[in-house]
């Protein structure tokens, strides 16, 4: 998988999205129209190989929305830096659901817990059938 923010194109989940309008009494229902959402991505990056510009590239080039920091070591260089931190606790399980809802997701983590968070998520799509477009970026830093 490349580096880029690439949708789950491939994925058979196509979430939809509609307001309902009015419900009348025989129990149908007026919706305004309905607007598929597809899966996002997540991308973890290992912080052991941190440069803030290969991960403000990063960042840049997959259009990251929501950032969710594993680790006391990927929180500090986030604080220290100024990035913005969307999720700081229960950070796969929320990163899934903001894929799900289309958005595109980066994991700053390192050790361990890169590899933790490929099996949490590859086990996830595995059981759910709905596929991520996950991969690991900055490798080789």
């Amino acid at each position: 998988m490349g580096d880029d923010g690439d949708y789950a194109l491939h994925s058979p989940y196509e979430a939809v999205n509609a307001k309902v309008m009015h419900i009348h009494d025989s129990g149908w229902a007026i919706a305004e129209e309905r607007r598929g959402v597809r899966a996002g991505c997540i991308r973890i990056y290992d912080t052991a190989g941190y440069a803030p510009e290969k991960l403000r590239k990063i960042m840049h080039d997959a259009d990251i929305e929501v950032v969710g920091a594993m680790g006391r070591k990927s929180k500090n260089i986030a604080e220290r830096d100024g990035m913005r931190l969307d999720i700081v606790a229960g950070v796969i399980d929320k990163s899934i659901l903001m894929a799900l809802c289309g958005k595109r997701c980066l994991i700053p983590t390192n050790g361990g817990m890169v590899e933790h968070a490929m099996k949490r998520i590859s086990d996830y799509v595995e059981k759910s059938g709905i596929w991520i477009n996950v991969g690991v970026v900055g490798e080789g830093s």
